[in-house]
């Protein structure tokens, strides 16, 4: 690698060489110096492509280039050029052959030699000598320009013997006394230390101290001293040649050694060699300490090169470069121009191609020595170049300065040049001074009032612009002050060519939203501007806030909270209190009225509720007092303005006055008297022993749902009262409904625990707030039956059916549709039966049966089949014991008489002597093939010969003798017990005298059996999913093709219902999500919510309508500007011909015209 004494030596030896040439040259240069791109202020293209054209002259240029991507930010590229001069020049080649040159360092230096033959020949005014040494001088080749001949004797070089560096200085310089030539080199290449040298006269004379007590030949010889006889043994830098005793008092002294040292030797040989006008060059080739030294004394200033094998040929090349040169030793002083720096970053980037330039950041100065021009512009071209590269940016002192007529500034001061010219000559010259037009910005504030008239105030608003700045953040905050400094001084710290948003962020006084924004970027209304590589126009960023007028948003709150303690309750009147009668029915709306008064005559009037709103907002007032009053009476009324404390008053004030043009004003409304609820129980035809009774309060809700108000309560007197001081009713147990309706409430007849229940031998009648149960009479032998059987079907496995309430539903000329028995079924019981129905009703009228199931969400019910004389099962069995029948509670009971006497037959429900055959018949019917046995078989044979003469008993209470001569026998007892549901408690029959029965057949059946058959069907619901897009109509192309929506139950919005992808067809974005579960457990009507997973860059918001639910995605596209010129070619519009031209902007996307953007 060369180092800094290289490049110090190289300097040196160009200076010399062009004095020599300057001097001697039989062309010598006019050193012309061009300084190119003065107008205009950047170099261009045109003037770079310009170069020196004759010897001697120099070019100098500077350029000042707009960063590509970025802006106030530029790359200056500062070059000088100069063509070599036609000085002739001699040079030897003083070659070290020793031994150790051996390998590569001789293969390295044959082909560094050949390499600087081939730099500087062919050529008329250069000749080239070769001197070989080692122990002592090899063939020398005589001075000469024939390439081949220098070339051959290079090649034949060969590495042997010592070093006798003088000898071949020497013969260099013999070679070079009979030379004319105008600049005379000599160029010497050794790998170590002398080992030979010339011997002296008087050898003694030359001494100098070696050491404490020894002395060797110093430099300081004269040329006559030396002789031609050679001294050395070859191997060493020293060689002893006597002693002489040094006496330091009496008999005593020491022996001083004497030595040649063929170094210093070398050195002295050199010296003469610079005393005859030679420039001496060395190049220490992979030497020590002490001969880079020796070497080192040896050359002439600047001259002076340490080298390894490898870059011996880069050496060869610098001196060959050096001859000649236009340039030496410059140095180039560059001042940035005032507003202008090199930035922090950039410091390290600053590059040149030969020296090493340094940035001065307090005085904004580089300062770089290039030295000679060495590098040509093109491989064999005699013009050199050096060339120095850094970057520029804008600083705040640009704005303390003038610019030109066309808005630009320089970028640099006066670069200056000072060098030494071919002829030796000191030159300074200035380079040329680019300019540019930076973009510059400010940020303005404009405050008006409502009226749009512009004020000053201290109110201090923040801005704030979104982009890519010059010190790496993403946006700046600006905050400006009306009053104050309504806008920013110009700034420079634009440094990208990016596109930059801006918005408003906060202010000290009041909100953002107190305000109309309006955005405007040299004058266009826009939140954004643009800043391209070749734009020069500054800009102004202006946001002007409007004040918006005032509002005042009067909400109204209704209290129906519990007053506790309560006051004492009101009596219900006939015609309901608190607007409720006694059938539970809404009546009216609550309605509050307000009276506003303002300045400037304003004048307000209005009732809340309005249109299911508790709110009403009055806007565009004017500042000023306005009064808010409500006017009805008979509440405790509290006022509240925005958060101050709540007031007891029915009217207040409010100031709008800015910032506070918004107000709200809360008017609370406590109601004075607490909510009761009374229900009446009504009796009919009752016996004094009446059952308890529970009723159930339930609240009608605005969408016809049901509430249920506290627990069941016990009717005492016929009657009960809810008051809403009750525990667990004060916020249920209320008048009116969210939008000020009034609530209507009903009673259920329920039992202690809350099912729906109908007293036994009852009927009962709900309506509203009222509860009548009729007493039906029930005759031991006027009972009938019903059985309702439940069949589900399509339900699926892991679904359990909902408990069903069944109600069984009488008729007759005096009970229209009363219930009069109910029951809950529990999947899977899917069977209940009623044994114990009155037949008839008070009026002795024949009652009607049927069966009520309440419906139930998700499930279809089937049309009811009824069945007459439904039979369930039949038992024959020979034995009269009734535990040995399977069954425990039968229903009938058919046996005989011993002898084929008369049938016998017990009904527990009546059975009109019509039906009795068939009865029997289907008895017999449903005991086949199993249990088709005696009594059935003599039955059969009995009914099929005509006979229908029968002993037929009914009734749950039963004592007959059927052979009442008979003491001892024929007495059937039979006592049946009911539930209170009517179902049968317990069975107790008994058949006297065993012996005279034959067989029994036994069973249960029912005088009316109904079946309903529920499908499952799930009940769904569908929603309307639309899409639209407010985006340009998709210019910048980021519009998705698709877009995901979640659904979820709203109250559960972790688990997804399911998942929709939306796209377009026909270029409308919408879709029906079907099939979604309307309820859940059969009960909850589910509340969807649809969740967009919004695309990247777009805002959403959305309206929900019911089911029908809107998104919109919003995106601001980029915009950009063009300007669209007219040229005419009329000659001025010489004949009058130029009208109005109509231009139209068309743009594409994908190579489609797109009529948006027109």
């Amino acid at each position: 690698m060369v180092n800094r004494n290289v490049k110090k030596f190289i300097t040196t030896l160009i200076m010399f060489l062009m004095l020599f040439t300057s001097l001697f040259s039989s062309v010598i240069s006019t050193n012309k110096i061009y300084a190119q791109g003065n107008n205009p202020p950047v170099t261009g293209e045109e003037e770079k492509a310009q170069h020196p054209e004759n010897p001697g002259d120099v070019m100098l240029f500077k350029e000042a280039e707009p960063v590509e991507g970025m802006v106030n930010v530029w790359d200056i590229t500062l070059r000088i050029e100069g063509k070599d001069t036609l000085l002739t020049s001699d040079i030897v080649l003083v070659i070290d052959t020793s031994g150790s040159m051996s390998g590569n360092k001789m293969t390295s230096a044959i082909n560094a030699a050949k390499s600087f033959v081939d730099t500087l020949l062919p050529s008329e005014t250069t000749r080239i000598g070769i001197v070989p040494f080692a122990s002592e001088v090899g063939n020398v080749t005589q001075l000469t320009n024939q390439v081949g001949t220098l070339i051959d004797a290079i090649e034949a070089l060969a590495a042997v013997g010592g070093t006798f560096t003088q000898a071949g200085v020497k013969q260099a310089e013999e070679m070079l006394a009979a030379s004319a030539a105008d600049m005379k080199h000599i160029v010497l290449l050794s790998d170590g230390r002398p080992t030979y040298s010339y011997d002296l006269n008087n050898r003694d004379d030359y001494l100098i101290p070696y050491g404490e007590r020894n002395r060797e030949i110093g430099t300081g010889a004269p040329s006559t001293a030396y002789t031609s006889t050679q001294v050395g043994d070859g191997g060493n830098l020293r060689e002893y040649y006597g002693r002489d005793w040094v006496s330091t008092g009496f008999l005593q002294g020491y022996w001083s050694n004497k030595y040649y040292n063929h170094g210093n030797s070398a050195i002295a040989e050199a010296g003469f060699a610079k005393t005859s006008g030679y420039r001496v060059w060395t190049i220490a080739l992979d030497v020590d300490t002490t001969g880079r030294g020796i070497l080192q004394q040896m050359a002439s200033d600047d001259s002076y090169f340490t080298a390894t094998a490898s870059d011996l040929n880069t050496v060869f090349g610098t001196i060959a470069g050096e001859i000649g040169a236009a340039v030496k030793e410059a140095k180039v002083t560059d001042p940035m121009g005032a507003g202008f720096q090199v930035p922090i970053g950039e410091v390290s980037n600053i590059t040149a191609t030969q020296g090493t330039p340094e940035y001065n950041s307090t005085t904004r100065t580089i300062t770089w020595e290039p030295g000679t021009l060495t590098t040509p512009i093109s491989p064999g071209s005699d013009i050199k170049y050096a060339e120095l590269k850094y970057r520029v940016e804008l600083n705040d002192d640009i704005l303390l300065q003038t610019p030109d007529e066309n808005g630009e500034y320089p970028t640099n001061g006066s670069a200056i040049i000072r060098y030494t010219d071919a002829a030796g000559n000191a030159q300074e010259k200035p380079f040329p001074v680019p300019r540019v037009n930076p973009v510059l910005y400010k940020v303005v504030k404009v405050l008006q009032d409502k009226d749009g008239n512009v004020i000053t105030v201290d109110r201090d608003f923040d801005i704030k612009i979104t982009g890519p700045w010059a010190d790496g953040v993403n946006e700046k905050i600006f905050t400006l002050n009306p009053f104050e400094q309504s806008g920013t001084k110009l700034l420079t710290d634009l440094r990208w060519d990016e596109t930059y948003t801006f918005s408003e962020t906060s202010t000290n006084v009041g909100n953002l939203a107190d305000y109309d924004i309006t955005y405007i970027v040299n004058g266009v209304e826009t939140n954004s501007f643009v800043v391209a590589g070749d734009q020069t126009e500054d800009v102004e960023v202006k946001v002007v806030n409007k004040e918006k007028p005032g509002s005042i948003t009067i909400i109204k709150k209704l209290d129906q909270s519990a007053i506790i303690p309560p006051p004492s309750p009101a009596k219900m009147s006939d015609s309901g209190e608190f607007g409720l009668t006694k059938s539970g029915a809404k009546t009216s709306q609550v309605k509050f009225d307000f009276e506003v008064i303002g300045p400037n005559g304003y004048a307000e009037n209005f009732s809340l509720p309005e249109n299911n709103s508790w709110e009403k907002v009055l806007d565009g007032l004017a500042k000023g007092i306005y009064t808010i009053k409500e006017t009805t009476t008979g509440w405790t009324t509290t006022m509240q303005v925005n958060q101050d404390p709540e007031v007891s008053a029915s009217e207040v004030n409010v100031t709008l006055d800015f910032p506070n043009l918004k107000h709200t004003v809360t008017v609370t409304n406590k109601q004075t008297e607490n909510m009761t609820v009374t229900a009446e129980k009504i009796w009919e035809y009752a016996p004094t022993d009446k059952p308890d009774i529970w009723f159930q309060l339930i609240r009608i809700n605005s969408d016809n749902s049901e509430t249920f108000v506290g627990e069941p309560k016990k009717v005492v007197n016929n009657s009960v009262t809810w008051n809403q001081s009750d525990t667990g009713l004060t916020e249920k147990l209320l008048k009116y409904d969210e939008n000020g309706n009034l609530y209507s409430y009903k009673v259920q007849e329920v039992d202690e625990d809350g099912n729906d229940f109908v007293p036994a031998g009852y009927s009962k009648v709900e309506n509203g707030l009222t509860v009548t149960n009729s007493f039906i009479q029930t005759s031991d032998t006027d009972i009938t039956s019903i059985r309702f059987e439940k069949t589900w079907e399509g339900v699926p496995e892991n679904l359990t059916p909902p408990n069903i309430t069944v109600q069984v539903i009488a008729n007759s000329p005096i009970l229209i549709n009363q219930v009069v028995r109910t029951a809950v079924l529990t999947y899977p019981n899917v069977v209940v039966e009623w044994k114990d129905l009155p037949l008839k009703d008070a009026e002795e009228n024949i009652i009607t049966y049927t069966i009520n199931e309440k419906p139930i969400n998700d499930f279809n019910e089937g049309d009811p089949v009824v069945t007459e004389s439904a039979i369930e099962n039949v038992y024959c069995e020979p034995s009269q014991n009734q535990t040995d029948w399977p069954l425990q509670n039968p229903a009938f009971i058919i046996t005989r008489i011993t002898g084929h006497k008369a049938f016998v037959v017990w009904t527990l429900n009546h059975v009109p002597a019509v039906d009795q055959v068939q009865l029997l018949r289907n008895v017999i019917a449903a005991s086949k093939p199993a249990q088709y046995k005696q009594p059935l078989k003599d039955l059969e044979s009995y009914l099929d010969q005509g006979g229908d003469a029968f002993i037929w008993l009914e009734g749950p209470n039963v004592s007959h003798d059927v052979l009442p001569n008979n003491p001892s026998s024929g007495l059937i007892t039979v006592e049946v017990t009911f539930n209170p549901d009517g179902t049968v408690n317990e069975t107790t029959i008994h058949f006297q005298g065993e012996n005279i029965w034959t067989h029994f057949a036994v069973g249960s059946y029912s005088t009316k059996l109904v079946e309903i058959t529920n499908t499952y069907n799930q009940e769904t619901i569908n929603l309307q999913l639309t899409k639209t897009w407010s985006d340009n109509n998709n210019q910048d192309g980021i519009r998705p093709a698709q877009v995901e929506f979640n659904i979820y139950d709203a109250d559960d919005m972790i688990t997804i219902v399911r998942t929709v992808t939306l796209t377009p067809e026909n270029g409308v974005w919408q879709q029906t999500v079907t099939g979604l579960p309307k309820y859940k457990n059969f009960t909850t009507l589910i509340n969807y919510v649809v969740v967009e997973v919004v695309p990247d860059d777009y805002i959403e918001t959305h309206t929900q309508n019911g089911n029908n639910w809107a998104f919109k995605n919003t995106y601001t596209p980029a915009t950009t500007e063009k300007t669209v010129s007219k040229v005419w070619d009329d000659n001025n519009n010489q004949d009058g011909k130029r009208t109005d031209v109509t231009l139209k902007l068309v743009a594409t996307v994908d190579g489609t015209e797109v009529s948006w953007a027109d």
